[in-house]
């Protein structure tokens, strides 16, 4: 009886061992397919989160580069954000107000469209070299797309870093800034008040005159920081001009077909000149004077960053001015207008050191996208447009 019950017990112990191995066989399996799992899952989630961070990227460098439609399927901007097993794609609609990025991995696509625009709300003069106006300056002004509490203001005429001063000689002079025609600085543009609109005759200012001391005055006028490769591409985009004479300037922009033109050397215009097709002049590394009414049709660029003292004197002394340039300037003076002059998108000065001596900035309309030339890009995300195939 007791051999009976003794093998029971071993039968028993031996069913309870049996059990037991299971259960631990049971729970390792369940922790590797649990831990294989979590890794899976912590897999996805890193890769969805590199191809999120990819799409950030791309944002980023395309508002850098302002790619035309035709460039945004190549490879410019992607090198930046390229990673090994990430396939990028971009789409762009007709007027190239939205773009589509997706970044493939895994056999997954995560996708999100951007709204695209050129910066506003930047001023119509823009200028990092001191400003001193004088006579009548007539603006319109340029306008945030969206109100800017903290400023309290939606619009800017004058952004500045330097000095700025205004000065009337005449009862009828006035630094006057018009709000924004129907036709708007961008094409989405709501009429509205803009705040604190500048009309004086002194320096009293409102706040659509911004005083910026980080401004960068080429940035903004080409949509891009200044290096040397980005430079030389900028310039041939542009019919060039090297001129030894500014008095040379006035009868080649009269016979130029160009919409873009890039001088190097002074000018000057010292008779009436209308050009409206002329949508953007830049002037390079000389002095510029206006003595008769000059209107073109967009931007007026002027780059003096690198001039020295004695090639601004240089510069003065090439041009048959009936004052002498010390009559007329001061030793860093580097633009002089006394007749009106208009450029309906804009002037920009980068200068920092030198000064420019305006009188009679005249502007009918305001319209950022009308010059050829162009500002940075702001992307932003479409709400609602983030999904993922």
């Amino acid at each position: 009886m007791k051999r009976i019950a003794g093998v029971s017990l071993l039968w028993m112990l031996l069913g309870l061992s049996s059990l037991a191995l299971f259960i631990l066989l049971s729970q390792h399996q369940s922790m590797a397919f649990f831990s294989q799992t979590q890794n899976h899952w912590r897999t996805l989630k890193q890769d969805y989160w590199q191809r999120y961070s990819l799409l950030e990227c791309l944002a980023e460098e395309a508002a850098r580069l302002w790619l035309s439609k035709e460039k945004w399927q190549t490879s410019l901007f992607q090198q930046a954000c390229q990673k090994d097993d990430f396939e990028i794609t971009s789409e762009v609609n007709d007027d190239e107000s939205v773009v589509e990025f997706g970044v493939k991995s895994v056999g997954k696509v995560l996708k999100r469209r951007f709204s695209v625009w050129p910066i506003t709300g930047v001023g119509v003069i823009v200028s990092n070299a001191d400003l001193r106006l004088s006579g009548n300056i007539s603006l319109v002004a340029d306008a945030y797309r969206q109100r800017v509490e903290q400023t309290n203001s939606t619009c800017v005429a004058i952004r500045y870093s330097g000095t700025l001063h205004y000065s009337s000689d005449r009862s009828s002079d006035r630094l006057k800034v018009a709000r924004p025609n129907s036709a708007g600085p961008y094409p989405e543009y709501v009429a509205k008040d803009c705040y604190q609109t500048s009309d004086t005759t002194t320096n009293n200012f409102a706040e659509d005159v911004v005083e910026d001391s980080e401004l960068d005055a080429f940035y903004y006028a080409f949509g891009v920081r200044k290096t040397d490769a980005d430079f030389t591409l900028l310039r041939r985009d542009f019919y060039p001009l090297i001129l030894a004479k500014g008095e040379d300037c006035q009868s080649a922009l009269s016979t130029i077909q160009a919409s873009k033109v890039w001088i190097q050397g002074s000018c000057h215009i010292d008779s009436d000149l209308t050009l409206p097709d002329l949508n953007t002049l830049v002037i390079e590394g000389g002095v510029m004077a206006i003595t008769a009414p000059f209107t073109m049709g967009g931007q007026f660029i002027h780059l003096t960053k690198d001039l020295l003292s004695h090639q601004i004197l240089e510069g003065w002394q090439s041009l048959s001015m009936r004052a002498t340039p010390q009559q007329v300037v001061s030793l860093n003076t580097v633009f002089y207008s006394s007749a009106r002059f208009t450029a309906n998108s804009g002037y920009y000065w980068d200068g920092k050191g030198h000064q420019v001596q305006a009188s009679e900035l005249y502007m009918t309309e305001f319209y950022v996208e009308k010059g050829l030339n162009r500002r940075p890009l702001l992307m932003s995300w479409v709400a609602g447009s983030l999904y993922e195939e």
